[in-house]
């Protein structure tokens, strides 16, 4: 084991009361490490009422703005180092898993359980070459993916050339001494029990294990090529890895003195099937109100290149309603409304300030379009739509109706832009020649 972690580098744990209102925390889902599963044991340990939405693509300040209610804050976050202003504010935790058997997971998740999408490289090239050649594909593109993914994501690194290992290596485990505790996929049951102990919560007494990947290969099963290859890539990671897991044992030894706190989770696996049913209902209920003389027919979301509702950041994307009218109306106003999983507005319009009122007749259909460029982040959107006169809803509504229909802004994997749009910034370069001394 390279460079272990004597005594003296693990720092005594911080003591927390988890029945104080301040204690909180905020989970680091590194995806492909048992992130899922360990959320849902959060959910066992605290109610699932008070375990944020997941969240992606944002970094932890806003999260913790965003959701400061949530006891548990979990996603996948852009900023793996903290900031100043969020430093020891929560309690940061996180899960590693074997850099190597994360890269076969993540090789087969793409191959058996992602869409094949045209500018989705990593399902293509999974879906279309055996592990081996996958592998040399993505170290051919310089891919992060599957070469020292932690040792990048920790250290901060935004370039994909390494300029000094160590160095690399150094900020890592730096950015790691940040969390107060990292738990192992390859001892799950472990660290729960003692992420329990550590912050005197009653224990789990049935752990969940959700979202594992089927149909792929164990490690002892690899051929010696794409081993050696995949450890030859992964130098840095395993290395990480193994401060971690050192790092958790002595963690046990302190934990071994101490005991879990008493009392049950607050709630069980059935109570978790009444929440995530609830959930679904709510999610698929939408408020619909108006009078329906001129109402919504249906509702569709097209990307000119895929011709489905999943689409690329940036592609033109065409948001359909049907119309039918029961009435004549001079003037009709048609609107849209797109949000978030979370629920909040990302952009809404209608025809009345875009200028393009129109009359419609009793008895007739209609067609209507909204085409825009799609600069989003990746994630799910709900489109809900409106029919009604004037400005706004309030003159008169015909017909008003939420979350209509969805879209998926794909996840790339190479993004060419972080945060919530892309605002497609031109370039200008001045070369300003250095005046000549008098």
């Amino acid at each position: 084991m390279s460079n272990p972690t004597t005594e003296a580098d693990v720092a005594a744990p911080r003591r927390f009361d988890a029945d104080q209102p301040e204690t909180k925390y905020i989970f680091d889902h590194i995806p492909k490490t048992g992130g899922t599963a360990l959320r849902t044991n959060f959910e066992q340990i605290f109610g699932p009422e008070n375990v944020s939405p997941w969240i992606s693509g944002r970094s932890e300040l806003w999260a913790e703005r965003r959701f400061s209610h949530f006891k548990m804050i979990t996603g996948h976050f852009q900023s793996p180092v903290p900031m100043p202003a969020t430093k020891h504010e929560r309690v940061r935790i996180t899960m590693l898993r074997d850099p190597i058997d994360r890269a076969v997971s993540e090789y087969f998740y793409y191959r058996n359980h992602v869409e094949r999408i045209e500018w989705n490289k990593l399902a293509i090239f999974a879906k279309d070459h055996d592990l081996y050649t996958y592998v040399k594909l993505l170290d051919a593109n310089r891919d992060a993916a599957v070469s020292n993914f932690y040792t990048r994501r920790f250290a901060s690194q935004v370039s994909r050339a390494l300029v000094s290992e160590r160095r690399i290596l150094s900020l890592a485990k730096q950015a790691l001494a940040h969390y107060d505790f990292i738990g192992i996929q390859e001892q799950f049951a472990d660290s729960v029990d003692m992420f329990c102990c550590r912050f005197e919560l009653p224990l789990v007494p049935q752990l969940a294990q959700v979202n594992v990947t089927t149909s792929r290969a164990k490690l002892g099963e690899l051929d010696a090529r794409t081993r050696e290859k995949l450890a030859d890539m992964n130098r840095l990671d395993v290395e990480l890895y193994e401060y971690a897991y050192q790092h958790l044992q002595d963690q046990k030894r302190a934990i071994f003195r101490t005991h879990a706190g008493k009392g049950m989770p607050k709630a069980t696996p059935g109570d978790l099937d009444d929440w995530a049913s609830a959930r679904e209902r709510a999610a698929d209920s939408r408020e619909s109100f108006g009078d329906r003389m001129v109402e919504i027919s249906d509702a569709s979301v097209i990307g000119s290149g895929s011709g489905t509702k999943a689409i690329r950041s940036g592609e033109e994307t065409s948001v359909c309603i049907g119309i039918v009218a029961h009435i004549d109306v001079p003037d009709l106003t048609v609107g849209i409304e797109i949000s978030d999983e979370l629920g909040e507005i990302v952009f809404g319009t209608n025809t009345y300030l875009m200028h393009d009122c129109r009359p419609v007749c009793a008895g007739h259909r209609y067609h209507l379009e909204f085409r825009f460029d799609a600069n989003l982040m990746h994630g799910r959107y709900f489109v809900g739509a409106s029919l009604h006169t004037g400005a706004t809803h309030e003159t008169r509504c015909f017909h008003w109706c939420e979350r209509l229909t969805t879209f998926d802004v794909a996840d790339e994997g190479s993004a060419d832009f972080v945060g919530y749009c892309r605002l497609e910034p031109r370039l200008h370069w001045t070369d300003q020649v250095p005046a000549r001394a008098e």
